[in-house]
C-alpha cells in the first residue's frame, strides 16, 4: 500500500477563497487573504458608500492618492489592516462590537452589504473591563 501523505504545516492559511472584511472594534478595519488578493495586492484603498443600499466598497489605491488610506499586513498573520474610523463614523456605521462580513467583488471594487448577517465566530468575544484589559478568571 502507497500513502500520499502531506505534513500539515500549521503556519500556512486556512485555504479561502472567500473575500472577507472585518470592523474591529475601534474602527479599525481588516481584509482575509483572498480579499487582499482580489482586490490586486494593494498598497493603499479608497473608501466608497452607497447609503441607499448601505454597501461599502474597497477600491485599491496608490499611496500618494487623494483620501488613500494604506494598508498594511498584520504580522503573524495572513490578515491585513487599514484604518476606517473616520469613513465609519461619518455614514453612521456602528463601531463597538468587532463583526466580520462576506464580501464580493463588483468590477474592480470589492463590496460588503451591511444588510446581510455577520459571520458568526466560533467563541464569545471576552469581557473586558474599562481599559480593555481581561479580567483575572475566579
Amino acid at each position: 500500500m502507497k500513502f500520499d501523505f502531506e505534513e500539515f504545516d500549521r503556519a500556512s492559511p486556512r485555504p479561502t477563497t472567500q473575500p472577507v472584511v472585518g470592523i474591529q472594534k475601534r474602527g479599525g478595519m481588516s481584509l482575509n487573504q483572498a480579499g487582499f488578493l482580489a482586490l490586486g495586492k494593494p498598497k493603499a484603498l479608497k473608501f466608497l458608500y452607497d447609503k441607499e443600499r448601505r454597501v461599502i466598497g474597497l477600491k485599491a489605491a496608490d499611496t500618494n492618492e487623494p483620501n488613500a488610506y494604506p494598508v498594511r499586513k498584520q504580522p503573524n498573520s495572513f490578515n491585513y489592516v487599514f484604518s476606517g474610523q473616520a469613513f465609519l463614523n461619518r455614514y453612521g456605521i456602528p463601531t463597538g462590537q468587532a463583526r466580520r462580513y462576506r464580501a464580493e467583488m463588483y468590477g474592480d471594487v470589492l463590496t460588503v452589504d451591511l444588510t446581510q448577517d455577520p459571520i458568526s465566530t466560533s467563541w464569545p468575544p471576552k469581557e473586558r473591563d474599562e481599559l480593555g484589559r481581561i479580567p483575572p478568571s475566579e
